[in-house]
């Protein structure tokens, strides 16, 4: 079961996209209840089930609408088309996941200008963190309508939809899943990328919480000036003004567990979770990062013999600071085989007293593809360690 986007033109937009004999602007409900085309990309995305998205691009400054969901369709051989119940969707302006959106090709959209609306004639698989994001600008903006308003707006379309099945609710994701929540869920998949960063502040502005939208977009802006920037200071002083009075009350939305702890904000949110036993890791990072989406991640070794399975990449995370003096290299040996690694672009191992042989077994993980600062503080190493270091294959940059 899988999720398309597709375009829906300009040409049929104002052709077929009418209620009441106008054509359908932000905020009417369009019933709908079939999308024509017999491309091969629907029929294996929506095998199971699915949905599609119907979207438009306006001119003149290439908005992005979404006019509709359609959900479960089947298709018609004979209409050459797919068939749902009406859509129940209100038309919404979703421009600003222009950025965001990333499909489930990883490639997003085109952003140069003038290139939108052809760069969407090809329909694409949406990832579950785009119909996340979907699903909650539809809600926020009130897009999603009763069965009632539906049958109303079919009556008004001239009946569209009527041979279909009555509409039927929409998920309860769809109406409860908040913006927030899927916009942390971007953010954990694509940290480096400010903009839903941004569209969050957006979010917090619009729904009254200006102080954090300020923060936010004030901590974006400063990550991308350098230290000598007259700006930077007065950002800095601003921040520390809006924190004294704000963070304990956003600290308090946070989960809790013993033995974890949240550090500072980087780029508007908290960006470190340090967890004092490496054990608490596998226990509560999914929960930690469903609320907070770090991009760095604080431990100690292992206690002796209690080395806790690390089998998969942590999503998100880009730096890595193990605490403490390495006592046994099978501890190193068990961070190197860890897919945990593979997300890093900075480790840094503090007060490890690494010594060459420690070093070896580092440098010898499948796990470094991305690795772009290593930090050895109070190592141990000899000319051998130094120079293997020296040699080492490690991305340029």
């Amino acid at each position: 079961m899988g999720d398309v986007f597709a375009i829906v033109s300009k040409a049929v937009f104002e052709k077929e996209a009418r209620v009441g004999g106008k054509v359908v602007g932000l905020g009417d409900l369009w019933p709908v209840a079939r999308y024509n085309t017999t491309g091969k990309v629907f029929e294996s995305a929506l095998a199971g089930g699915g949905r599609i998205f119907m979207v438009t691009v306006r001119p003149p400054d290439e908005q992005l609408w979404l006019l509709a969901i359609l959900q479960s369709p089947a298709f018609d051989a004979n209409a050459k088309a797919w068939v749902a119940a009406p859509n129940i969707v209100r038309a919404v302006d979703i421009t600003s996941l222009r950025k965001i959106l990333k499909f489930e090709s990883g490639k997003g959209m085109s952003q140069d200008k003038g290139a939108l609306g052809m760069s969407l004639q090809t329909p694409r698989t949406l990832a579950r963190a785009d119909v996340e994001q979907l699903f909650a600008i539809a809600g926020a903006a009130g897009g999603i309508a009763g069965a009632a308003d539906a049958a109303g707006a079919a009556d008004a379309a001239g009946g569209a939809g009527a041979a279909t099945s009555a509409a039927r609710p929409a998920p309860a994701a769809a109406a409860s899943g908040g913006h927030v929540a899927g916009l942390l869920s971007v953010i954990r998949e694509t940290p480096e990328d400010d903009a839903p960063r941004q569209v969050l502040a957006d979010v917090y502005e619009e729904s009254g919480n200006l102080e954090r939208a300020r923060f936010i977009r004030s901590q974006v802006e400063r990550s991308a000036l350098p230290r000598w920037d007259p700006r930077v200071l007065a950002m800095e002083l601003e921040e520390r003004a809006i924190l004294r009075d704000h963070e304990a009350t956003w600290r308090a939305e946070l989960p809790t567990f013993a033995g974890v702890s949240y550090g500072g904000f980087e780029r508007g949110l908290v960006a470190w979770l340090t967890c004092d036993d490496a054990a608490l890791v596998p226990r509560h990072i999914d929960a930690a990062m469903a609320a907070c989406p770090v991009t760095g991640l604080m431990i100690r070794w292992p206690r002796r013999g209690a080395r806790p399975k690390l089998e998969a990449p942590i999503q998100g995370i880009r730096a890595l600071t193990v605490v403490g003096t390495l006592l046994q290299s099978d501890d190193l040996a068990w961070l190197a085989e860890s897919p945990l690694l593979s997300t890093l672009e900075e480790l840094n191992l503090v007060n490890s007293r690494l010594d060459d042989d420690a070093l070896g077994i580092l440098l010898d993980s499948p796990h470094l593809g991305r690795l772009r600062r290593l930090r050895l503080p109070l190592h141990q190493l000899g000319n051998d360690g130094l120079e293997r270091l020296a040699e080492a294959s490690l991305p340029a940059d």
